[in-house]
């Protein structure tokens, strides 16, 4: 159920429910991923070969570091926003999960090891996207959640740690071998009175 919140009069005082707070918060992300992934396009178009902040041949013979501070922006924000827009071209940016913002998408970008200044084969390149994909979609997703485990299934992991302790040759442990096994063997009668159930591995 939406909470409903009171706000002050400002150009948000017609947001009125928590969802409409959370919708135009999911709107203005998306604006700000659109405007530096727009950045990083304008960085590689100005600056396409650069290394050590020194200008190459191409472009307009600028260095990131000195149009960062003409800008008023870190350097560090702008060859950011340049390696996502390269490593996301245009043709891809549509297929990109859209609850993953512009810093998922560098993290993404930067589990794989890929590096802006390698000649990737087009093969490799599209292997590595698949990776950064791949990490995107489970981190949107989240961990796959299991059901929680029954009482049968509690009881013969107790059944199965016995009989793995009883394999162990330890002579500390010879004076309870006898009531182990008879904890075990209690155990296992107490299972096989239970209704019978799936076992997780077996589902």
């Amino acid at each position: 159920m939406s909470e409903t919140i009171v706000t002050s009069s400002n150009r948000f005082a017609g947001l009125l429910t928590y969802d409409d707070i959370r919708q135009e918060a999911v709107n203005l992300r998306e604006a700000v991923d659109y405007s530096l992934m727009g950045l990083g396009d304008l960085v590689n178009f100005a600056c396409p070969v650069r290394t050590a902040g020194r200008p190459k041949k191409g472009g307009f013979k600028i260095t990131v570091s000195q149009l960062a501070k003409d800008i008023g922006e870190d350097r560090a924000t702008l060859s950011d926003a340049a390696g996502n827009a390269q490593f996301w071209p245009e043709e891809v940016r549509e297929e990109l999960p859209k609850q993953a913002g512009f810093k998922m998408l560098s993290r993404a970008r930067k589990s794989t090891g890929w590096k802006g200044s390698v000649p990737y084969a087009p093969e490799v390149l599209e292997q590595l996207r698949k990776a950064a994909f791949e990490f995107l979609v489970a981190f949107v997703e989240g961990p796959v959640k299991r059901e929680p485990l029954t009482v049968g299934q509690m009881l013969n992991r107790v059944v199965d740690t016995i009989e793995k302790v009883l394999e162990k040759k330890d002579p500390e442990l010879e004076p309870f071998r006898e009531e182990l096994k008879s904890i075990g063997f209690r155990v296992n009668v107490i299972v096989s009175a239970l209704p019978w159930e799936e076992d997780e591995d077996d589902a």
